[in-house]
């Protein structure tokens, strides 16, 4: 598991033939506050709106759900996405990449920004 942007991943799942595999993720705490619920919103609102029109470099949203954790309020926030591999800092913190690694993850990270700031 890992953390980050406010998520922990909570379980990869494999189908059974191995075609594909998902990431469970968990926001905590999504409506704490005011501006905490409006990122939030905003965020899930971009995740729902790339889905539209998807990129090879961002993560597919398969769905998301919430839990009323506590009988009385909404504590937590679950995205299920297709599961991509390891993270970024993981192949950065391995001594071992090339020169030829790093343009190829620069060009996807830019891509896939460049996109979503064309989406507005």
């Amino acid at each position: 598991t890992g953390s980050g942007g406010g998520y922990n991943i909570i379980k990869k799942f494999n189908s059974p033939d191995g075609s594909l595999s998902i990431a469970v993720k968990k926001m905590t705490t999504p409506f704490v506050s005011k501006d905490r619920a409006a990122l939030v919103l905003r965020e899930l609102n971009l995740l729902k709106s790339l889905q539209l029109n998807g990129h090879r470099n961002i993560v597919r949203l398969i769905g998301m759900y919430t839990v009323d954790e506590t009988a009385r309020d909404i504590q937590s926030v679950y995205h299920i996405t297709e599961h991509c591999g390891s993270p970024l800092s993981t192949l950065i913190a391995n001594p071992e990449y090339s020169m030829g690694s790093v343009k190829k993850w620069i060009k996807e990270l830019l891509s896939a920004l460049q996109h979503i700031h064309s989406m507005g």
